[in-house]
């Protein structure tokens, strides 16, 4: 605190003013702070951040900059005009010593406009959420230690670049509650949903996740702690996401899926891999009521039923995954089908091999859905058409490695180089890695979520 006391006593001294008409703000206890409406210098400046928003918001000023400090406020701050609202440590965004302390009795910040930003903030000990943004922006912000959720989303908000951590909340979404909205290129880490559904993330409503890792987080209870790291209902995008030991008792560890017969969810590019599932049934790595789940790698998650993805009767479609390493303590260690036939469960192009199970290490009830072009054993062809049961021959894996030192990639000599079944939809598609689905040369696509690439040059002739 000291420290932050000396930087922004240095800009009261210095009267360091940026281009164009802004607001500042200082600590409250900042030595030598002399608070002068309108707050356009730093040797003038508020030393309560609603004063500046408000003084900004009735001079029509669009910025307004805030020391590094600690600020408790008294009630949210609220920003519902096209504001850019930021941290300042010498020209630099300081998430971590510009902290916003709600209390425990109120949100941290309510931003509701299209061309609203907040910019670099620690929001800590809020209440119900750290942040409720339905328009507009927040980036770089650290939402930590709260009395509920970091953050709600919906409509147009996006949180971007952000941290979201250890935040506790009877209710859905430990850490963020999406609906509509964006998340990207975030840290959703260490959060705890209790007694209901996503312990990172709960989307609903169209929310989009994209780029970002959901780690360690929980689902407590034992009758709906569903989803310990994300649960989409009914309409959603996860994509080129890492969901990683995320942990609940029931349903499934890493990320549920409940589309059921109308909704439209879609898993794409994920790696989905160390969670555990401690109860009864569910899915280690995902539980599969309904959506798609292409282009992922699923590996050592572990469960009872399931270890890698448990599914029930719905329009399921499980298209250029890798399952693998997986573990369940009952039945289905890479699979777990449905109880009864499913006329619109599909698995293609994908490797379910080398996990892991006392009853169907790598499928059980195998019988209750269609197989397409898959890498797996025992044969699913009775079920199917295209099916292999070779090994599928990957760059490097055994089961008593390091897991370090796993690489699912294919050789050259695999069995699941171009022996898929290509898509309309892959001539615009790319796997795990980024590289293109259809490759120019055979234009076949492969099992699994990496496609392999050939060494050597490529000559064009003119």
């Amino acid at each position: 605190m000291k420290i932050a006391k000396l930087l922004a006593l240095a800009a009261v001294c210095t009267g360091v003013s940026v281009g164009g008409q802004t607001v500042f703000v200082v600590p409250p206890e900042t030595p030598g702070a002399s608070p002068g409406y309108p707050f356009y210098s730093w040797g003038n400046a508020a030393t309560s951040i609603h004063d500046a928003v408000d003084a900004a918001v009735l001079a029509g000023v669009t910025q307004v900059f805030v020391s590094n400090g600690l600020y408790h406020i008294t009630n949210e701050i609220s920003v519902k005009n096209a504001l850019y609202l930021r941290s300042w440590n010498n020209g630099a965004i300081d998430q971590t010593n510009t902290i916003i302390n709600a209390g425990g009795l109120y949100r941290g910040f309510f931003v509701s406009n299209a061309n609203a930003v907040v910019d670099g903030f620690m929001v800590t000990n809020a209440a119900t959420n750290a942040v409720n943004l339905y328009h507009g922006v927040i980036r770089n912000c650290d939402l930590a230690f709260n009395l509920g959720r970091g953050a709600t989303i919906g409509l147009n908000g996006i949180l971007e670049d952000c941290r979201v951590r250890e935040n506790y909340i009877v209710a859905h979404g430990g850490g963020v509650y999406l609906s509509a909205g964006t998340v990207r290129r975030c840290a959703i880490v260490g959060n705890i949903g209790s007694s209901y559904y996503g312990g990172g993330v709960y989307i609903m409503g169209g929310g989009k996740l994209l780029d970002s890792s959901i780690i360690s987080n929980q689902c407590v209870g034992t009758a709906n702690g569903w989803g310990g790291g994300v649960f989409v209902s009914e309409l959603g995008l996860v994509s080129n996401c890492l969901i990683q030991a995320n942990r609940t008792f029931i349903r499934t560890a890493g990320i549920f899926l409940s589309a059921g017969g109308g909704g439209n969810i879609v898993v794409d590019k994920c790696v989905i891999v160390d969670n555990v599932i401690t109860g009864a049934t569910g899915g280690g790595g995902s539980y599969m009521n309904g959506g798609v789940l292409r282009n992922s790698l699923i590996a050592r998650n572990s469960g009872v039923r399931g270890g890698g993805i448990f599914m029930i009767v719905a329009s399921n479609l499980i298209e250029n995954c890798t399952i693998v390493s997986n573990s369940a303590s009952e039945r289905g260690g890479g699979v777990y089908g449905p109880g009864s036939v499913a006329t619109d469960v599909l698995l293609m192009n994908n490797i379910i091999y080398f996990n892991n199970s006392p009853n169907g290490s790598n499928l059980y009830n195998q019988d209750m859905v269609f197989w397409t072009n898959n890498c797996t054993a025992p044969s699913v062809n009775a079920y199917g058409s295209g099916n292999i049961t070779d090994d599928p021959a990957f760059v490097s894996f055994a089961p008593d490695m390091d897991a370090a030192d796993y690489d699912f990639r294919l050789t050259a000599d695999s069995r699941c180089v171009n022996t898929g079944t290509n898509q309309p939809s892959m001539s615009s598609c790319v796997d795990l890695d980024g590289r293109t689905r259809i490759d120019r040369f055979y234009r076949l696509v492969d099992m699994g979520c990496y496609e392999y690439v050939p060494g050597g040059m490529l000559f064009g002739i003119r």
